[in-house]
């Protein structure tokens, strides 16, 4: 997550949370601009080296290549859409009303430079 927010585009095996952070790029997913990365289901050699010769067949399409690796860059992985998400699900599990964050909450940069300082 950390280096898609730089511009590196990631070959990941879909599982966990790594399923839900990256966004293959399938053709549909390339002509939406949605894509993040390129993933695998089976821990095989034949997955892997399938997925990298995909990666190398986009890498040599350089709008498609960049407009992949900005789409990465905007991905948000914040603890405050994270809490969104998290009052949501437990909003439709419940049916119950949930604690909202205040805006004024401090954000990821807030604490990091607090804990640094």
């Amino acid at each position: 997550m950390y280096a898609m927010r730089y511009g590196t585009v990631p070959i990941v095996r879909r599982s966990g949370g790594m399923a839900d952070s990256v966004i293959d790029a399938t053709d549909k997913a390339i002509r939406q601009g949605s894509a993040t990365g390129f993933s695998f289901q089976e821990p095989s050699k034949d997955d892997l080296e399938a997925c990298i010769l995909r990666a190398i067949s986009l890498y040599r399409q350089p709008i498609s290549w960049r407009r992949m690796q900005a789409a990465g860059m905007r991905q948000d992985f914040s603890w405050k859409r994270s809490a969104a998400a998290y009052t949501e699900l437990y909003r439709a599990l419940t049916g119950a009303p949930a604690l909202v964050m205040p805006e004024s909450a401090p954000d990821e940069a807030d604490t990091l430079k607090k804990l640094t300082a």
